[in-house]
């Protein structure tokens, strides 16, 4: 099976097996399809309950997981200590050689 018959077929599963936002949230389900409906959105039923269950049930999937909430904080905590790290790296370079602080900046400056 080639990657786009896979993904295919993981939806067409997923359609049939999970993804029932219409039985399982009714009323915010209603309430999505009158908003697509007053905004004269043009999308095919199976599209959207796809769409809305690898958001919905991807999310309820998630913060089931005990260690969700604490890997996110964790996460957070470490790309704080990381960024504060590298500016004391720019710091103590400066410091140290001002020419090549500047070629470094300017690497990092044109870094998408």
């Amino acid at each position: 099976m080639t990657d786009e018959q896979l993904r295919e077929h993981r939806r067409q599963f997923l359609l049939t097996h999970a993804y029932h936002p219409a039985k399982d949230f009714p009323k915010e389900f209603a309430e999505i399809e009158k908003l697509l409906k007053a905004a004269h959105a043009i999308i095919a039923d199976d599209d959207l309950r796809y769409e809305l269950g690898e958001i919905v049930y991807g999310y309820r999937h998630r913060m089931q997981k005990p260690d969700y909430a604490s890997m996110l904080a964790r996460c957070e905590l470490q790309l704080g200590q990381t960024a504060d790290f590298l500016d004391r790296i720019v710091d103590d370079l400066c410091k140290v050689d001002h020419m090549h602080a500047s070629l470094l900046m300017d690497v990092v400056a044109s870094v998408p």
